[in-house]
């Protein structure tokens, strides 16, 4: 059987007999995770909620009476649809900066990611772009305003599909520093003095 992570898991196991067969779950990985499980109809179904990778393997039924026994084995595999752990967001760089965009998905079967740069794919631009793509990530390098753009990350397996939309916006700001002038700072004899000088333009300023 294949179930989806998150989702709950349906057993059954339907036994004949005479006298009528007790019906036991058995797990040979380990135990069952007794804050999920449930056992219905006569321990014939078995429940098992929010499914983990964790859950993946072998289940066996097991029916018994005082004549005998008889076995059924199922065989599960958890698969996920894709989920973030990394979504690329919008930012705002300078003129010569490095634009990087990160596309982190995980999923079950792996999911495949693909990039589009205002509405085009990637394989679909100039070779000679100066982006590149580096384990899900898109990386910019040099940006000009010209490069003001809108990138779309798309990660799919069997399961699902996800969507996200992230700016890039390249702008060209003077220098400017925000701190106040003629400040007065008050130390301790023997302490460390911090002196304050905070900036801002793009590309970022270099402070001495």
């Amino acid at each position: 059987l294949v179930a989806l992570q998150g989702q709950p898991l349906v057993l059954e196991c339907i036994a004949e007999g005479f006298p009528t067969p007790t019906i036991k779950w058995l797990r040979p990985s380990g135990p069952m995770p007794a804050d999920r499980v449930t056992y219905q109809n006569h321990n014939k179904t078995l429940q098992l909620l929010k499914l983990g990778e964790e859950d993946d393997g072998e289940y066996r039924c097991l029916a018994e009476n005082s004549l005998g026994s008889a076995r059924h084995a199922y065989y599960v595999t958890v698969e996920a649809a894709p989920y973030w752990l990394h979504k690329p967001q919008s930012h705002l760089y300078g003129p010569g900066e490095t634009a990087r965009l990160d596309c982190q998905v995980q999923g079950r079967p792996q999911p495949e990611v693909t990039w589009r740069i205002n509405g085009i794919p990637v394989e679909e631009l100039a070779k000679d772009q100066k982006y590149r793509i580096q384990r899900g990530a898109l990386i910019l390098s040099n940006v000009q305003p010209s490069d003001t753009m809108v990138t779309q990350c798309e990660a799919r397996n069997r399961h699902g599909l996800l969507l996200a939309n992230a700016y890039i916006y390249v702008v060209q700001l003077p220098a400017k520093i925000l701190t106040a002038d003629n400040q007065t700072y008050m130390a301790v004899q023997g302490s460390t003095a911090y002196l304050l000088c905070k900036a801002f333009g793009a590309p970022v300023p270099s402070v001495q």
